[in-house]
């Protein structure tokens, strides 16, 4: 999250893919935070990129009515035009419905051309 100027606090980079040749999603790149720090998380993207507060549905935690957080800026795969970040949080299959019990939470970045 650095390289794209965003600082959340406890997150680990677990994956990061850039397709062979974008054409609109340059990047995604999914980040894991200890259950124990979810709903500070929460709450950030919820202020910070409008993200939609997580609700319980099913087996797992998810931003409600699918509404994930995102903002735009330029981008150097995009030639330094813009592009449309978006950022999303959830848990992996739960019951569990005390997040600090919840092992890991994961924060998806995907990245855009426009």
């Amino acid at each position: 999250m650095k390289l794209y100027g965003l600082a959340i606090p406890h997150a680990t980079l677990i994956s990061s893919e850039q397709p062979a040749h974008p054409f609109q999603k340059l990047c995604e790149s999914t980040y894991k935070i200890p259950g124990k720090y979810a709903r500070a998380t929460e709450a950030m993207l919820i202020r910070k990129y409008s993200m939609g507060k997580l609700v319980f549905a099913c087996c797992g935690w998810s931003p409600e009515r699918g509404k994930s957080g995102s903002f735009r800026r330029s981008h150097r795969m995009a030639n330094d035009a813009y592009a449309d970040y978006e950022m999303t949080m959830g848990s992996g299959e739960t019951v569990e419905r005390r997040w600090e019990k919840i092992e890991s939470f994961y924060i998806t970045l995907s990245i855009y051309a426009i």
